[in-house]
């Protein structure tokens, strides 16, 4: 009943934020390691990582408590991997790299 959809929509809730708090909170390791690895390989991880956590939600139960944090995770992290490298495309804009940039951020 009521007490169930308001225990799920806390549960949601709490996933949802764990992908945030992956997102932000990986965002000075993801940037180290986007220097090392370059925006190409940056981009395949974070592609990776976002299908990791689709493939999760797409074969798990809606009821496991542990597949749904570890699906948002990836999400968050994955995005991360993807969105630090597009900050190098300002770059191939020269004088319009200022615009380019407010695009993407």
């Amino acid at each position: 009943g009521m007490h169930q959809c308001h225990e799920r929509t806390v549960l949601l809730n709490l996933v949802f934020s764990l992908g945030a708090m992956a997102n932000v909170a990986g965002g000075v390791v993801i940037g180290s390691l986007v220097d090392r690895l370059g925006p190409k390989r940056s981009f395949v991880v974070g592609g990776a990582l976002t299908v990791v956590g689709s493939l999760t939600i797409a074969f798990v139960s809606i009821e496991s408590h542990f597949a749904w944090p570890v699906a948002f995770v990836a999400y968050g992290l994955g995005g991360c991997f993807v969105h630090m490298p597009s900050f190098c495309l300002g770059n191939a804009f020269g004088p319009l790299k200022g615009v380019v940039m407010s695009c993407l951020v």
